[in-house]
């Protein structure tokens, strides 16, 4: 039988990616590789409860540019049971709270308990060309 992964192993290997990885609890708490933290425009490493005390880190867009409310993100149809895959997957502009503006293609899928209810979602973000 193997050793659970440490917390501190598992940032290790979610650092080693290009892509942005967002694990969000259903509690609010978020958890993010070196590459999301750059996406937000962020200072790596800093708590996401004391970064929010500057105002909203980001705004989610759809590809038409309208401003989506929070349950329309993509977070939230992982929340509901959905996986972000192939057609479902989303593309989505998000602008920071330094007024830059990412187009970003997601994929999501839930994180369960083993009673069956989801704990967290998992986010995969690659950052596409704008234009």
């Amino acid at each position: 039988m193997r050793e659970p992964t440490s917390d501190q192993q598992r940032d290790a290997l979610l650092n080693t990616l290009k892509d942005a990885i967002f694990i969000v609890e259903d509690n609010g708490l978020c958890h993010m590789n070196r590459e999301a933290y750059h996406l937000l425009s962020l200072p790596e490493g800093l708590p996401l409860e004391q970064a929010w005390l500057m105002g909203p880190l980001f705004e989610i867009y759809d590809e038409r540019g309208r401003l989506l409310p929070d349950t329309r993100w993509p977070q939230s149809h992982v929340f509901r049971g959905e996986v972000l895959m192939g057609p479902k997957s989303m593309d989505v502009f998000i602008r920071t709270f330094d007024k830059k503006t990412h187009f970003v293609h997601v994929l999501g899928t839930p994180l369960y308990q083993e009673d069956g209810t989801i704990r967290s979602v998992l986010l995969i973000c690659r950052e596409l060309p704008l234009g």
